[in-house]
Formats: structure tokens, sequence, C-alpha cells
């Protein structure tokens, strides 16, 4: 006689008593709450469920504690883990790139969308595997990275490079909103922005095309 079993299902333990577990965590820590970054996951240490939170930097590690202060609930199930973001390298890098900076307005914030082309034919040639769009915009003043793209971790967002000439010609497209990883907006000033290509070649070589730098003003 056949055995007919549905899939096994994940399941999530409630605390009987308010404020402690993880489900009231789980509750706010919606991925991009108040326009923190961060990235939540529910797991297990020790046979105890708790809530990996995964953050680009300090700054937004004290920005989820806060929230979660707010809401009255235990840190008792929050581990986190930070993993800066990817930065762009100075100098001339492995070959040239071009980059556009579009800056748009909406009632709410300011929004800078980054546009980047490069001639992949010679990595294409070696092996490119993949492609990815990073993006820094530095505070001169502070000397401190307070935006950029990708937003999450350096493993976000990569692409394939392309295997033909025809897949060339696409531009690289990255974004940032204005805004600190802690979600708050970035203060009025001037920012240097540093975009370039990050190109894994087959072996692992990883290469970089970069872009001059550019000035952006944020009123």
């Amino acid at each position: 006689m056949a055995i007919i079993r549905p899939p096994d299902q994940a399941f999530e333990i409630t605390a009987g008593k308010p404020g402690t577990g993880t489900s009231g965590v789980r509750d706010v820590l919606r991925d991009g709450a108040l326009g923190i970054l961060f990235q939540a996951r529910l797991g297990e240490e020790g046979k105890r469920q708790v809530v990996f939170v995964t953050v680009p930097d300090a700054r937004a590690q004290t920005a989820v504690v806060q929230l979660l202060q707010t809401k009255n609930l235990s840190l008792d199930r929050v581990r986190f883990r930070t993993v800066p973001r990817l930065q762009v390298p100075q100098g001339p890098g492995d070959g040239p790139a071009t980059l556009e900076v579009e800056r748009q307005i909406s009632p709410y914030a300011f929004t800078f969308r980054f546009v980047l082309n490069a001639d992949l034919n010679t990595w294409l040639a070696q092996g490119a595997l993949r492609c990815q769009l990073v993006a820094q915009v530095l505070d001169p003043r502070a000397r401190e990275v307070v935006g950029g793209w990708p937003p999450a971790g350096p493993d976000s967002n990569p692409q394939f490079c392309g295997s033909n000439r025809d897949a060339l010609d696409v531009p690289w497209r990255g974004q940032w909103d204005g805004r600190r990883s802690d979600g708050k907006a970035a203060p009025a000033g001037t920012y240097e922005v540093r975009v370039g290509l990050r190109v894994t070649l087959r072996g692992g070589r990883i290469i970089w095309l970069l872009a001059p730098p550019q000035m952006i003003s944020l009123p």
C-alpha cells in the first residue's frame, strides 16, 4: 500500500509571554522597515529559534535595535551579522567605463540613478562570468559611505555578463534614494559618487572597470 505524505512545512513557535520569542520580532522586522537596510530570517541556535539580522554597518544595527525597543521587544532572540557593502577601488582599475548620474525629484525624496557603460569584449574573451554594478556615495566631510548600490550585501544582484556581443550594449543600472543605512535622509551637502563594474572571470579572478568619480549635491 502506498503511503502519501505531504511535504514538510516550516512553522514558528509563538512565545506565551508578550515581548519574547521570535514572532513579534518577525512582525516588526520586515525588510526595509522605515527604510532601514537589513535582511531578517528565522533560524536556530542551540535548538532555540532566533532571528538573524544582516546589516551593512553599525548605523543600521543601531536603527534596528531602536526600532525593536520602541515596540518593547526583547533582543534575546536577535542575532546581528555585519556584511559591509562592496567598496569601489580607487585608481584606474583594469579598464575604463562611463557613468551618467540622473537626478530625479519626488515630493518626498531625491533619487539618483546610476547608468554605467563599459566595453566587455576583452573580458568576455577571457571568460567573464558575472558582472555587478557597484556604486558608493561618500560624504567627504565625515569620510564615510552613506549610500550606494547594491543596497544589500556583496552577493546581491550579480548578473551574467553576457555570452555574445549583442548583450554588451545594455547599460548597468543602480540607484540611491538619498538615505543612509538607518533610513534617515542624508544631510545636505556635496557627495562623491564612485561607480564601477565588478567582473568575475572564470577561475575566480575579479577585475574592475571604473568610471571617473562624480559629485552630486543634496539641498
